[in-house]
């Protein structure tokens, strides 16, 4: 079975490589990367979602053999799209659908201001912890208040200059906490360009058809951590599949399927049917 994998939350596609170890040999994991990252950070940044979903549905083979569409945070309402233009096309549906940490399409917030929502303020706080491990500080108290202090500073000024960011927090010369902030200045960009993408699909809301359902199975996967989007919230994906809906909670926050790639792959090996 091929699980084409679209990523959200500002990651790459590539990132779902880490569950190869733990999928069953059957199951080949086809990275859908979005234009204007990861291996296609060169290409220009799409101005839509339906582009986005032009764009991937011409990645999808359409030659009888079963396949499954996993997505993660606002790749989910990709996922969605993707499958409209699918359909339309007349290309056979995903045999299952595995989406985690989503918010249904028809209940995303119009003109949500990163800069300016609490809620977003620790959702980004998480993603960028990553960027700031301990291994790189004196003690895991050091690595957290330097990734709360990055955050503020790039949240208060859109950006934060690296040089000047190492030497405030005493740690001029640390090459490779300096590449890890670079990677975090990247990490912001693309949420930043990714929430434009979700406003304007927010906006655009009352000409979209939110009647279209997918006649697929459904299998939500949630981070027994996540407090970003409710278990209640997720399972309100029902609505869009015809399909037998699951709801496995796995380890992990709201980030599960990257941290924990071996129990997301757990959940796919018993329902690849």
């Amino acid at each position: 079975m091929k699980l084409y994998c679209i990523p959200g939350g500002a990651s790459v596609a590539s990132a779902y490589f880490m569950m190869t170890p733990h999928l069953e040999p059957d199951i080949r994991i086809m990275p859908l990367e979005i234009a204007g990252r990861g291996m296609r950070s060169s290409e220009p940044v799409p101005e839509s979602i339906a582009q986005i979903a032009a764009d991937l549905s011409g990645q999808i083979a359409n030659d009888g053999e079963a396949y499954g569409i996993l997505a993660f945070c606002s790749g989910a309402v990709i996922a969605y799209e993707l499958c409209r233009t699918l359909h339309d096309k007349g290309i056979p549906m995903p045999k299952t659908l595995f989406l985690s940490s989503a918010v249904p399409p028809d209940r995303m917030q119009p003109e949500q201001d990163l800069f300016a929502d609490p809620v977003q303020h620790a959702q980004i706080r998480e993603l960028l912890g990553r960027y700031f491990p301990p291994v790189f500080f004196d003690t895991p108290e050091k690595a957290s208040a330097a990734a709360d202090r990055y955050c503020e500073s790039y949240l208060k000024a859109h950006h934060v200059d690296s040089l000047q960011f190492l030497a405030e927090i005493e740690e001029s010369g640390n090459t490779e906490l300096g590449n890890m902030i670079g990677l975090a200045e990247q990490t912001m960009r693309l949420i930043v360009s990714e929430q434009e993408l979700l406003n304007r699909y927010a906006a655009n809301a009352a000409e979209t058809d939110f009647g279209f359902r997918i006649p697929s199975d459904l299998c939500l996967i949630s981070g027994e951590h996540d407090t970003f989007v409710t278990k209640e919230t997720l399972d309100d994906w029902r609505r869009f599949c015809t399909g037998q809906t699951e709801h496995v909670q796995i380890a992990g926050s709201h980030l599960a399927v990257i941290e924990h790639p071996d129990a997301c792959a757990a959940a796919i090996n018993q329902r690849k049917g």
